[in-house]
């Protein structure tokens, strides 16, 4: 959906017309590169690298690359001419590929830098960028099961909110594009066949779906009203409505209709709420965070009804407002109830019980969380999902981000405490086939979602590339066995 990885270099002044492009001393040439690529040992890697924003005239490229191994017969392109002397290039965006085999000897995770250099004719250099090779592997626990094949499926979308909205047992996938200008699609998208599924579509018109589309920028995914079947709660800047769907299409439910005094209190939380099944009834709630207040909203008779709360006492709650703003939920010790996981400066377990918040598991100030370095980096990203058969517990997953990610981990909380249970120990550094170190600047996004009924949740890996995203979803191999 975006491009990503650019570079600007400042182009020197010319002071003439270049093939139909006119520099100037404060014009700019642009490296945009889709993603890097992930090519396993003894493969070749060759195609559409990016492109180039403002090249144009009589030019040379090169391309050089440095890493632990060499890239055999490295080749290039340059609007499919072949980069190396002096020529003449078209403008004023210029299309970049390049070539070249992994050597056979390559370490499975190992990267190489292939940068790129523009020089004008007096052999000043005017640009440069680069992107990066990965050595694809594999590290055993998760196979993959999917894949997205080109750019017209649910890697399209930038938005994904996965829930059971047509109450089959299986989790879909409601999504959104997110893309500025005229695209105004919304698809759902369920998992049937091996492959997820086109159904219901706007087809691009807004007003479809009973003005959903009006919502796209957040949603708020949950059972609020215990029938089995999740609803999408729209939060937009004033209004706040409750969609279900019903009869093939989104039907309207609750809505405050702009009024920030309908719904008991829940507007003023509208920025931090989060879905969770915290009490004893089949219904999901909503714990809303404010600067001062925490609240729990459940929907009864046909409107949002106010449960717990600290009324402003920061102690209440055996102490959950320090981490008010780092709360994430799961049902983490299997007795069919979620319980909070505070992930601040201390990590701490968080259950409610007798209309209250009770201290679970803590970290206590400690640096490990079941042995991953606590406090987390922001890089890190962190899952609650049950990933397995055999426990009906969810499980805390924690994957590394960035250029040098390179650790995946799952924890249980048996005896409520975090145990250690799959990891790639980091060698190979890949969750399945899917590498941990980050390939683009935003990094990679994960989910989990319950593709399959009756099957535990499988997880979603997608980084962006080029017009749409690279995307996979994997299950654990043995899902009857606590890894």
């Amino acid at each position: 959906m975006k491009r990503i990885a650019s570079v600007k270099i400042g182009i020197l002044a010319f002071g003439f017309l270049l093939s139909g492009f006119t520099t100037h001393a404060s014009a700019a040439v642009t490296f945009t590169f889709c993603s890097d690529r992930v090519v396993a040992p003894g493969d070749s890697t060759s195609g559409f690298a990016g492109t180039i924003y403002g090249a144009a005239g009589v030019l040379r490229m090169t391309v050089q690359q440095s890493g632990p191994f060499t890239l055999q017969n490295l080749g290039g392109s340059w609007n499919n001419i072949s980069i190396g002397g002096l020529q003449g290039i078209p403008g004023p965006n210029s299309n970049l590929g390049y070539n070249g085999i992994v050597p056979a000897s390559a370490i499975p995770g190992q990267k190489i830098v292939l940068t790129f250099r523009i020089y004008d004719i007096l052999g000043r250099l005017i640009g440069q960028g680069s992107t990066r090779i990965i050595v694809g592997g594999r590290a055993s626990g998760w196979e993959q099961v999917w894949q997205a094949n080109g750019s017209a499926g649910v890697n399209a979308y930038g938005g994904l909110w996965p829930g059971d909205f047509d109450g089959d047992g299986a989790e879909e996938i409601m999504a959104v594009d997110t893309r500025s200008g005229a695209n105004r699609w919304m698809t759902m998208f369920h998992y049937d066949n091996n492959d997820w599924q086109w159904g219901w579509s706007n087809y691009g018109n807004p007003n479809a779906g009973n003005g959903i589309y009006d919502y796209r920028a957040r949603f708020l995914v949950g059972d609020f009203d215990g029938d089995n079947q999740d609803e999408m709660l729209g939060v937009g800047p004033d209004w706040i409505t409750m969609f279900h769907y019903d009869n093939n299409d989104w039907q309207w439910g609750w809505s405050n209709y702009g009024n920030p005094n309908v719904g008991n209190g829940i507007y003023d939380f509208r920025h931090n709420l989060l879905v969770g099944n915290f009490d004893d009834d089949p219904a999901d709630e909503l714990l809303g965070v404010g600067p001062d207040w925490i609240t729990m909203f459940h929907f009864d008779n046909n409107d949002w009804q106010w449960g717990w709360s600290n009324y402003g006492d920061h102690n209440a709650g055996d102490g959950i407002y320090p981490y008010r703003y780092d709360l994430k939920s799961g049902d983490l010790d299997g007795d069919g109830k979620d319980e909070v996981i505070g992930l601040s400066s201390w990590a701490t377990v968080f259950d409610f019980d007798n209309n209250d918040w009770h201290w679970g598991w803590s970290s206590y100030g400690g640096n490990s969380l079941g042995g991953w370095t606590y406090p987390l980096a922001s890089t890190d990203r962190a899952l609650i999902g049950d990933v397995d058969y055999v426990d009906g517990m969810a499980e805390l997953i924690l994957i590394q981000s960035g250029a040098n990610g390179s650790w995946a981990t799952t924890f249980d909380f048996s005896g409520n405490q975090p145990n250690w249970n799959w990891s790639n120990y980091a060698n190979p550094p890949f969750i399945g086939d899917w590498p941990v170190s980050s390939r683009t600047a935003s990094g990679a996004a994960y989910l989990l979602v319950k593709a399959v009924a009756g099957e535990p949740a499988y997880l979603i890996a997608r980084e962006a590339f080029c017009a749409s995203w690279e995307m996979k979803m994997y299950r654990i191999e043995y899902p009857n066995s606590d890894y």
